[in-house]
Order: structure tokens, then sequence, then C-alpha cells
């Protein structure tokens, strides 16, 4: 026997078309007999069963074929319309097939003839477990598109790429995600591959070709990332991460399904840390190049002084100018690179913008290419401005090379200077703090100029157009962060295929900058045949510093590292007035020797110098283990000896200063 559907709890609730009571209560005495608790409401005529129909609900409609004034296919039509879904059963004394076949269009589930009403407690049972299994198949259908609404929404809404993939990689399905990173439809997405729109990275095929090799491993995953071009020629490439699983359809075919992400920005960040790591460790290599580069420019600059004399009145003499102001100048430079790398960043003083733009005028004329000319312009009476001169000196040449690398041809670069008043209404929209006079610095080039789609880009940290040996898209962002930290502003001119222009404005310094003293000849300090001990293990370095001293009168001694000087000082340690020790060398560091020197003679007077960018923040020590005197290299000997005289004999060396000051 076929499994029914459990009847329902209660009492069925049955509608019954009936003009005759007795057919009533014989299908009511029947229906319970047979263990079917019905609840009849009969009726007989058209506008009762329709009012019966609205005030619902039922369980089971029976009716008659044949009445007088309402038959059953009346009865039929008006249940179909008023209570689609509730079966109905016709009885009938006689029933021809076109009449069975209407009652069935109609909706009945079944007919039963009067002479075989044994039948209806059968019929009553199919009918009420036919309905419940409809009910349970729409409420399924039901639940069914509720989760597709509620999965459609979550797939439009979610930011992750979803699809599904044959074994041969082309796409079977594709969220709008996916088409929009593709930019292009989800229906012109189907039966093509990733490989279609990915860059070609070897690693990238063998993976996703992984899955294919293991089509029975339902379990297996894989993990990809895949590159693709920038949305614009010039922009950077777009990622995406794929997770790929398998699994099997309802005809037990294997596919794939994917999970995508847009990792663009997770690698933009990844880039831009490698760059910032490099970019530190660049600033630790220059830290180091510059503490032996300072160690190779300090006899340089010690050794001008000393072959003058003997070059006086020739025209030999010319060359020791050159040897002067070429050793200055790399000390400068060195001391810049050392700002970069230390981030030096504070201090502020009165800087006159035409002296920054001579010496980068300077360093292009002589660095760039020779098919590049750079002009100045430096107006007449230009205020000077409160800011940090290396910062400037960075500001400015970033802008050159910029413009370098915008004229690859040659072309004509000019930086020029002027002070300017600007209103309110000139300031393009700028917060100027109630300033009028402004210094601004104009570089222009004739290079490729900016497309206008980049422009809007250009100070975006690590945005770059070069090639990636070739920037690191810092330069710009940089320049930009100085002018602000300074309460300035840029403004920017380009066309394509013209050029560009960069203004500067820059807050005028209201109060006049007081010219430097003027100095006369320095008289340097000579040594009355003080003992003085130099440690140093540069031999150049230690040797020049030997020689120099030894011109003024002082007696000297020398040593190549700290364990060596203070063998000395324990022998000879009463005769020495004046300890003079690099502060960086092996076995024993200058700080070490000076504090173990200084608990053995507290008297000894004592100088460091250094080559290490960090000379002016020795090791934290005791004051009474400080250093009297910290000395950064290069120095020029006269500044030596000053110092050497302010510590062995201040008297004459305040006398001194004071007759410069006269002069």
């Amino acid at each position: 026997m076929e499994a029914t559907a459990p009847l329902p709890p209660r009492p069925i609730r049955l509608l019954y078309v009936e003009d005759n009571p007795r057919d009533v209560a014989f299908v009511r005495d029947m229906l319970e007999d047979n263990e079917l608790a019905c609840e009849i409401t009969a009726v007989d005529h058209r506008e009762a069963f329709v009012e019966k129909l609205q005030h619902g609900p039922w369980d089971l409609i029976l009716s008659d074929y044949n009445l007088p004034e309402f038959d059953g296919l009346s009865a039929l039509r008006a249940a179909k319309e008023y209570c689609p879904h509730v079966p109905a059963i016709v009885i009938t004394g006689t029933v021809r097939e076109e009449e069975a076949v209407a009652c069935l269009k109609l909706g009945a589930v079944d007919y039963v003839l009067k002479d075989r009403l044994l039948r209806l407690p059968g019929a009553v049972r199919r009918a009420i477990d036919g309905s419940q299994k409809e009910a349970l198949a729409r409420k399924t259908e039901a639940d069914l598109r509720q989760s597709e609404r509620r999965l459609n929404a979550i797939v439009h809404q979610s930011e992750m790429l979803l699809y599904t993939r044959d074994q041969t990689g082309r796409f079977t399905y594709v969220s709008p995600q996916v088409a929009h990173f593709l930019h292009t439809t989800t229906d012109s997405l189907l039966g093509q591959k990733w490989a279609n729109f990915a860059e070609p990275l070897p690693e990238n095929e063998r993976s996703i070709c992984k899955l294919q090799a293991n089509p029975d491993s339902l379990d297996s995953q894989c993990v990809v990332e895949l590159r693709f071009a920038g949305e614009e020629p010039d922009a950077p490439p777009r990622w995406i991460a794929l997770r790929e699983s398998l699994f099997s359809d309802e005809d037990n075919q294997t596919s794939v399904l994917g999970v995508g992400m847009d990792i663009t920005d997770r690698k933009t960040m990844e880039t831009q840390m490698l760059q910032t790591q490099r970019l530190e460790n660049l600033g630790l290599l220059a830290a180091g190049i510059a503490h032996d580069l300072n160690n190779v420019l300090a006899p340089v600059m010690m050794a001008g002084p000393l072959l003058r004399p003997q070059l006086n009145g020739t025209h030999h003499e010319r060359l020791i100018d050159v040897l002067e102001k070429s050793a200055t100048r790399g000390a400068a430079l060195v001391k810049q690179v050392l700002s970069f790398a230390r981030g030096d960043e504070n201090q502020r003083n009165a800087l006159q913008v035409k002296h920054l733009i001579r010496d980068i005028v300077s360093i292009v004329q002589e660095t760039f290419p020779k098919n590049i000319e750079c002009h100045e312009s430096i107006g007449v009476d230009i205020p000077a401005i409160h800011g940090n001169a290396t910062q400037f000196h960075q500001v400015l040449l970033n802008l050159c090379v910029n413009a370098r690398d915008a004229m690859p041809k040659g072309g004509h670069l000019s930086i020029a200077v002027e002070s300017r008043e600007i209103t309110n209404a000139q300031a393009n929209n700028i917060i100027i703090s109630g300033r009028k006079q402004w210094v601004v610095i104009t570089v222009t080039d004739t290079g490729e100029g900016i497309p206008p789609h980049i422009m809007e880009k250009i100070w975006t940290p690590f945005f770059s157009t070069k090639e990636k040996q070739k920037g690191t898209g810092l330069g710009l962002a940089t320049v930009r962060g100085i002018v602000a930290a300074h309460a300035g502003y840029i403004e920017i001119n380009s066309e394509v295929g013209k050029g560009t222009t960069f203004e500067i404005f820059l807050p005028a310094m209201r109060e006049p900058v007081l010219a430097g003293e003027a100095k006369g000849p320095v008289d340097h300090y000579r040594g009355k045949g003080e003992h003085i001990l130099i440690v140093d293990d540069e031999p150049l370095v230690r040797d020049m510093l030997s020689v120099t001293l030894g011109k003024y009168d002082f007696e000297l001694a020398v040593a190549a590292d700290g364990v060596e000087a203070l063998s000395y000082i324990n022998t000879q340690g009463n005769r020495v007035r004046l300890l003079i020790t690099d502060i960086h060398m092996p076995h024993m560091s200058g700080d070490v020797l000076i504090s173990v020197v200084r608990k053995l003679h507290p008297q000894l007077k004592t100088i460091a110098i250094s080559g290490h960018p960090d000379s002016d923040q020795l090791p934290l020590a005791p004051p009474e283990d400080q250093p009297d005197i910290v000395l950064a290299k290069p120095f020029k000997s006269d500044r030596l000896l000053r110092e050497i005289g302010r510590l062995l004999d201040p008297a004459t060396a305040a006398s001194e200063h004071l007759d410069v000051q006269k002069a």
C-alpha cells in the first residue's frame, strides 16, 4: 500500500455543496466510521458557497454535480477562484466521460459515483495527502526562492569575486564582481578563462593547473595570486588572490568553485613597505659610507693650511683654494646625505633662498647631461624664509631631477625666485594666515609635460611613471610634504609636449635678516709645549693631526687604538695635558677610553672626534665621563686650534676671540 502523509490532528474542515441534509449526514457518518473526523459545513446555493470560501480555511471541498440552481462545474470554478489550493471532489449520480474531463480540468482531484460512496473515504484520504504534499512543495519552493534571493543579495553586496569553472578552466558562472573587475559583462565571461585576462606568469599557470591534474581529490584546494594590467597605461598593476576547491554537482560532474579577492591595495602596501625598508637600508648604508668619507676628507681639509705658506705668492696657490673648496663642498654633501639618512628636519633658520638656488644650479650644471641648459633668475630684495636648508635643497633637487628625466633629449631648465604680494583673491583658495609677502620659487622645464590623467596622482606616495630602477615615487610626495610643513603651497602648470612649471609659495619672514659679522684673520692658538696624545685608527687622520699640531709648538704622541693609548697613559699620564681621540675604533672605543682615563686623571682635557653620523650623540655616560668637546670630521685646522686654546689656555683664547670681533 502506498504510504500517505499523516492526516491533520484536528478534524477535517470540509465544505460540502449539497441541498439534501440526509446526504450530508450520510457522508459525515461514513467518514467518521472510517476514522475521518470532520467538521462539515453544508451550503446549497452559489452565494452561500462563495461566502464560505472567503471565510475559510478549508481542507477539502465536496460538491454534488447536479443541483437545481448550482451545478458542480460552477462550484469548481468558484473554488478555483477563491481557494485554488484546496482539493475538490465531485459526487455524482452518473457521469459521462466529457463531464469527468471537465471536472478534472477545473481542478477536481477525484469524482465518486453515488452508488459507489464506499470509495469516498479513500478519495478523501488521497486528496488530503496530495494537498499536504503540494503545500510542502510550495513551501519548499518558496523557501528556495527566498534562499536564492538572499544568496543573490549576498553575492551582489559582497566584495568577493565568486565563480565556477569546468576542468578545462572555462567559466560556467561568474558573479557581477568578477565582471566589474575585468571591465566586461557576466555573459561575455562565460566560456572564458582567467588566462585570457591575467598577465602571463608561469608560476600562476602551474597553480591554476594544479586542480586539473587531480580531479578526484574533492578536498583539494588551490590558492594563487594573479596579476592584471592597470586600468590605464601608466597605472600600477592590479592583483587578485584566488582560492579554488573541487565539488561535484547533481550530475556527479566535477567542477571548480572559486572565491577571489582584490588584493591590489595589499600588494601596493607590500611594495611600499619594501621600498621603505630599502630606503632605510640605504640610509644605514649612507651613514656607513659617510663615516668613511669623513675620515678621507679630514686629512684633505687639514692639508690646505699646511701647504698654503709654502705656495704663498705663487701661481700654484690657487690650487690650495680648489683643494679647500672641494673638500668643504664634499663635507657639506656628506652632511646633507647624513641629514637625509637621519631625518634631521627640525632645525630651522633664516634662509636666503638665492643661496640655495645657486648651490642647486651649480650641482645641476656639473652633474646633469650637457644637453640640458640650466639658468637662474634671482629677483631683487628677496626676503628670507624660515626653514630647514637641507630640506629645501632636497625640494629643489627633486624638482630638478624630475625636470631632467622629462627632457631625455635635452632642453632648458630654469630656476627663479622672486618676492610677491598675494591677496586672498590671488591665493587659489589657499589659507595664507594673513600673510601678504611671499617668496616664490619657480622651476620650469621644456620637457614632455604631465598628462591630465596623471596630474591628480603625482603627489601620491610611491606613484611613479618611471621604470622601477629609476624612481621610488617619493620625490614629489616629499616635496609637497616639506612645503606644507613650512606653511607653503605649490601650483603646477603643465602642457604635454611643451613642459612643466612648479611654483612654490613660501611665507616670507617679517623680520629682516642681519648680515653676518665680518671676520678678520684668525690668530691660531699656538702651543707652549703642552703634551697632546692623538688616538685614531685611521693613519692618514693621525698623521695629519700630528703634522698640523706639530707646527704650533705642541709636544705630541700618537696611538692607533684605545688599548695602545691607555698603555701610554699608564706610563706617561702625568705629562699628557690633552687627549684627542676618535670615537669609533676597534678594540677599545673612544668613549670607553675617555671614561677610563677620567678615572685615572680627572684633570685631563679631552676632545672626541668622529666621522660617524651620530658623533653629536655619544653613548650615554655620566657627565664626568663625557668629553669636553666633540668635533665632527672633517674639520679645519683653525677650528681644532681654537678648541684646543679654549681648553688649555681659556684666558688667551677669550682674548683672541674679542680681538677678532673688534677687527
